[in-house]
């Protein structure tokens, strides 16, 4: 099968670009910047802006998987946040209609749902512009397959880890090195997370194992709260992680602390 990825030089577009590479796919990766080093020497590595390919550049593909977007949610920044992520979304989704591509996987974002618990029957009301924009790209992009005969599959992750840690898990990270006493005893929001090697594993079950096209939110098997994690953070490093309780200091932290850093502490986001 020959796969086309956009995003192949993040996080995930790299990880996920290896694994199709090793696991015998025919891959053609994307990215704006020139080649990077671990990219697999097999790989075609497409250099150029997402929004400049063609029909012309996924001729003979059979899946496109959509990982490039904007993540940037500061400022005025905010609302060309949500015009640039769906009208990338749309203008890749045209071009698989031109190509006549057989599957479009599209990756959004569980934030294009709720900053909160998700159930099956959870009626997506994003509060981030992040989310906005994720929800925005799912919705163009079903109007634009609908009736084509493109199966599209659209694919919600809570948030990713493993290594190299990015972004909030670095930061956990850091937190635990520095050993020191934490107050989250009394902190029981449960949170979901997703190990990467769990998704690339769903990624490629789908490729081969025909799923049904539809929406997934994925996650991990069980939530966790931010101690357990901080635990599981520790015991991978070999640290000593010491967490007390203080509820009046979660009282406290609950009224001064910005909505988002609240909501990360105190309320569930689990899937």
């Amino acid at each position: 099968m020959k796969v086309f990825l956009t995003g192949a030089s993040g996080f995930i577009g790299m990880a996920l670009t290896k694994l199709l590479s090793e696991t015998g796919y025919e891959v053609t990766a994307n990215g704006r910047n020139q080649r990077p080093g671990p990219c697999p020497a097999d790989v075609r590595w497409l250099s150029k802006a997402p929004s400049s390919l063609t029909s012309v550049d996924l001729a003979d593909q059979d899946c496109v998987i959509h990982l490039a977007a904007l993540a940037n949610t500061r400022g005025s920044f905010s609302e060309e946040l949500v015009s640039v992520n769906q009208e990338l979304a749309a203008h890749l989704a045209n071009c698989a209609v031109a190509a006549k591509i057989n599957k479009f996987i599209l990756f959004s974002s569980s934030k294009a749902v709720s900053e909160f618990s998700i159930r099956e029957d959870t009626q997506p009301e994003p509060i981030s512009p992040y989310g906005r924009s994720k929800l925005a790209a799912e919705r163009v992009t079903q109007k634009i397959l609908q009736g084509t005969g493109v199966e599209l599959y659209i694919l919600r992750p809570v948030p990713v880890y493993g290594r190299p840690l990015k972004s909030n898990f670095k930061m956990l990270e850091r937190i635990v090195d520095l050993q020191l006493p934490l107050p989250l005893g009394s902190i029981t929001a449960k949170r979901s997370f997703l190990y990467i090697e769990n998704l690339l594993d769903f990624v490629v079950r789908m490729l081969e194992e025909g799923f049904e096209s539809g929406t997934y939110n994925l996650a991990d098997a069980h939530s966790q709260t931010l101690p357990e994690f901080l635990s599981l953070v520790a015991a991978a490093r070999g640290r000593r992680l010491r967490i007390f309780n203080s509820p009046v200091l979660l009282t406290f932290l609950s009224r001064v602390l910005p909505q988002n850093i609240s909501n990360l502490l105190l309320h569930d986001a689990d899937v």
